[in-house]
């Protein structure tokens, strides 16, 4: 991917943690302002977590990908894909 789309890929280890903050996403190159990210789950782990992102936390370098409810599993693979619109 690239600043403008692509993939979250997420390999979890062990003993993970419930809701929360699961994941800050740095862009490669800041925009000149805060963009506006779009996501959607692209395998059924992350299909089942209630994952969001914070609009209090996208600046112009990143943003928190927050999981709202759901089990975080061990050892598993989260993928979403995500869209940046300026």
């Amino acid at each position: 991917g690239n600043d403008t789309a692509g993939l979250i890929n997420i390999s979890t280890g062990t003993s993970c943690i419930g809701p929360g903050k699961f994941a800050t996403v740095t862009f490669h190159t800041p925009f000149a302002a805060a963009p506006r990210v779009i996501l959607t789950p692209a395998n059924a782990a992350a299909a089942g977590l209630a994952a969001y992102v914070d609009n209090s936390t996208i600046t112009n370098s990143n943003f928190d990908l927050q999981i709202a409810s759901g089990v975080v599993s061990d050892s598993t693979q989260y993928l979403w894909y995500y869209y940046i619109v300026q």
